[in-house]
């Protein structure tokens, strides 16, 4: 009969784990290949180009956003057809929807204006107190957009009166709920520029 002494080393009295055995098959990095028409690859490269073209410009029309939807689908129609579908990733989702979004909040000025760029790190932050179907987005966004928009608008203008006025309201907006040094200087502060 053994006793428990006779474990002194403190080896384990289980079996070790059966390993599961991976064939030849699996060890292999799967890859697949198609043969595609040069002529679809050089298609596909001029919707992206296009597209790009279009997606970055200052100001663009209603018919240049339907355009830009356009390329874009036929360069996801492609990938789809002439590739295989398991190129197609949740990005090319999000990017038949820049036309809706360029609709919504105006033309970008960088990448980072778009707003799946611009939010991610913001969004994690703010409480939605209730807010549904996107509307803080939406909010956050055009508010910016819209202030950027008007005041481009209205330096290109005159100075008349109510241009000057409406200079003063945007630029007021902009410092609301900041301190400025001026503000600091009148309350006792003292600034070491002189």
């Amino acid at each position: 009969m053994a006793s428990e002494t006779d474990n002194e080393e403190g080896q384990d009295t289980k079996p070790p784990r059966k390993r599961k055995k991976v064939s030849e098959h699996n060890k292999k990095t799967r890859t697949f290949s198609t043969p595609v028409k040069l002529v679809r690859i050089v298609e596909a490269s001029l919707h992206l180009a296009h597209s790009t073209r279009l997606a970055h410009a200052y100001i663009l029309a209603d018919a240049q956003l339907d355009k830009l939807h356009e390329h874009l689908s036929d360069l996801v129609k492609i990938f789809a057809t002439d590739l295989h579908p398991r190129w197609l990733t949740y990005n090319y989702h999000i990017v038949l929807h820049i036309a809706d979004q360029i609709r919504l909040h105006g033309p970008p000025r960088a990448y980072w204006a778009y707003p799946s760029e611009r939010l991610y790190g913001l969004m994690k932050q703010i409480k939605t107190n209730r807010h549904r179907n996107g509307q803080i987005e939406f909010s956050l966004i055009s508010r910016t957009d819209d202030r950027h928009r008007v005041a481009t608008a209205l330096e290109n203008l005159p100075p008349l009166p109510l241009v000057t006025t409406m200079r003063a309201i945007i630029k007021g907006e902009s410092r609301q709920g900041a301190k400025t040094m001026d503000d600091e200087t009148d309350q006792g502060f003292t600034s070491s520029r002189t």
